[in-house]
């Protein structure tokens, strides 16, 4: 009779894991790539080949800037846009630590800021691309810095209007590159 309670609960707390889908396969997906290999995301392909770190003072106080040096290119026949600073598709985070930011700008092949003008990557060109982004005082740079990239999904989410032309929308599949990170001084 003992023996049965704990076997009881066993099954149920089982069943209620099953139940949940605590045990289905898992739909995000981050794959690990090495710096300088291809992150196809879809309409583009970056190649993620080193980030800088510069302690620097911003309006809001102390705060270190990192830039990822990439390349960028666009294997479309169509003129491709590079993702602005609300597209939730670049991010970077101090490694070891729990520093993490959205990439604020992204420029390519130039100085042309895309937060003023949305940059596009013409059909079959490669070219240089800086994402920048900014990680707190408290952030302590080490020799690499995680830069991850989400893939793109071609859809329509809108609701109100279900025959709209699809738009490319950040996916769960990312990828990870640990970027050689070098400290710049200055600031």
């Amino acid at each position: 009779m003992r023996v049965g309670l704990p076997v009881g609960l066993a099954l149920v707390l089982l069943a209620g894991l099953l139940l949940s889908g605590a045990f289905e396969r898992r739909t995000d997906t981050t794959t690990v790539m090495a710096p300088g290999a291809v992150l196809d995301t879809g309409p583009l392909r970056y190649t993620v080949d080193r980030a800088t770190a510069e302690a620097t003072t911003a309006s809001g106080g102390d705060v270190w800037r990192v830039v990822v040096h990439a390349t960028v290119a666009n294997p479309t026949a169509e003129s491709q846009p590079l993702p602005d600073a609300t597209s939730g598709q670049l991010a970077v985070r101090g490694v070891p630590g729990a520093h993490a930011a959205e990439v604020e700008l992204v420029e390519a092949g130039g100085p042309t800021s895309a937060l003023l003008y949305r940059t596009n990557v013409p059909p079959g060109a490669t070219l240089p691309v800086t994402f920048s982004a900014t990680l707190p005082a408290d952030y302590r740079p080490s020799d690499r810095l995680l830069v991850v990239v989400c893939a793109l999904e071609l859809e329509n989410r809108r609701v109100l209007d279900p025959d709209a032309d699809p738009w490319w929308y950040p996916s769960d599949r990312c990828f990870a590159v640990f970027a050689p990170l070098s400290v710049r001084s200055g600031g």
